[in-house]
């Protein structure tokens, strides 16, 4: 069983928040997004959590990919969201993070590396 782990992006004070369940029940307000770690980490071996922006290899066409980690209902599963759609992240190697959406969001903006 993979760790529950959550973050709180806090829209009005551009501050992230790292914790357990806890931090779910702190924040329950509208300026703030929570987020799940995926329970597994990046090539660096980082944690990769829900809002990360990444990088990696699509490994049936060995071309580069870049999006946003979000969940998807339907496919139940962690995946690379961007412009193209929605692709599993089992169909993806050398993932590597190079932000968040938060944060970073000019790297939404540009392709991979």
């Amino acid at each position: 069983m993979r760790e529950r782990k959550y973050r709180a992006w806090d829209k009005k004070y551009k501050k992230m928040y790292y914790g357990d369940i806890r931090i779910v029940l702190a924040f329950p307000d509208e300026h703030i997004e929570i987020m799940d770690f995926i329970g597994s980490n990046d090539k660096n071996n980082v944690e990769i959590w829900e809002g990360d922006v990444v990088e990696g290899i699509l490994n049936s066409t060995s071309f580069p990919i870049m999006g946003v980690i979000e969940y998807d209902e339907f496919w139940s599963a962690f995946g690379i969201s961007n412009d193209a759609g929605f692709t599993m992240l089992f169909k993806i190697s050398d993932i590597k993070i190079t932000g968040d959406k938060f944060q970073n969001p000019e790297l939404l903006n540009r392709g991979p590396d």
